[in-house]
């Protein structure tokens, strides 16, 4: 039985012509006449809002692959788009967490995000980031 990449969750290399360009990478995206690819098969792209946006993980967190693994995503909403990990949308603001482990809660009107503060102590963190121009 032949089992598809993509059914495992495995990016793929491709290279996308359109606009009479043409870019390789992976998980490209062409919209907005233009075309772009994540660096590595970790990495994500998204259009939304007249922009396409990709992204690629830390080299440290683009190795742990596998079951159980969060994976890198990207989040439109607001006319914002952010990617990270566990990313949520809530009261006007978008936020992702930076480390696959970390968690982004909404609560009391902002989003708070926890990310892990040790290799695998499993303590956590957190960071509630202002929106830009809140004092």
């Amino acid at each position: 039985m032949l089992i598809s990449p993509l059914v495992l969750g495995l990016a793929i290399f491709s290279c996308v012509s359109n606009y009479g360009v043409t870019q390789c990478g992976y998980d490209c995206v062409a919209a907005y006449g233009d075309i772009k690819c994540a660096s590595t098969p970790a990495g994500r792209c998204t259009a939304a809002y007249g922009r396409i946006v990709c992204a690629d993980p830390p080299p440290e967190f683009a190795s742990r692959r596998g079951r159980g693994a969060a994976r890198l995503e990207c989040l439109s909403d607001y006319g914002i788009t952010r990617c990270g990990y566990g990313c949520v949308a809530a009261y006007g603001q978008l936020r992702c967490a930076e480390h696959p482990r970390g968690v982004c809660v909404p609560a009391y009107g902002r989003i708070v995000c926890s990310e892990p503060t040790g290799h695998d102590d499993g303590r956590l963190r957190h960071h509630a980031r202002r929106p830009r121009g809140a004092r």
